[in-house]
């Protein structure tokens, strides 16, 4: 071989091996971005959301205490027929309601009669 091509097959290594070392370190010192692991009640929440609801409201009984099947039954027959989505939360403490209908006075009335009702939407 002569001392030309030599001198390129050098530089050739060199530069393979210096990439290599290079990019070998640059994976070493990255590190993926953490998922923020979100609580329960915040990735049922981010899961309605994520539906595109027109309103999303957030039903809770004022005592704190989990919802019971007559809760339940209360929020069905006294919110808009037509709700599309229902989730339960927070240990049975919360209801997640995902809508594209408009709720009535009459809803909003009939269940703070006997809940906490927190308008979600645009949150």
């Amino acid at each position: 071989m002569k001392r030309h091509q030599k001198e390129i097959l050098f530089c050739f290594v060199l530069a393979v091996l210096l990439s290599s070392i290079g990019c070998g370190g640059a994976r070493r010192t990255e590190q993926a971005p953490k998922s923020r692991t979100l609580p329960p009640f915040e990735q049922d929440l981010d899961y309605v959301r994520k539906g595109q609801f027109a309103h999303v409201y957030v039903i809770s009984r004022s005592d704190g205490a989990p919802l019971t099947r007559e809760d339940i039954a209360y929020l069905k027959a006294n919110s808009h027929p037509e709700t599309n989505m229902w989730v339960i939360t927070d240990e049975g403490r919360r209801a997640i309601a995902g809508t594209n209908f408009d709720w009535t006075p009459e809803n909003f009335a009939a269940l703070g009669k006997r809940f906490v009702v927190e308008d979600y939407t645009g949150r």
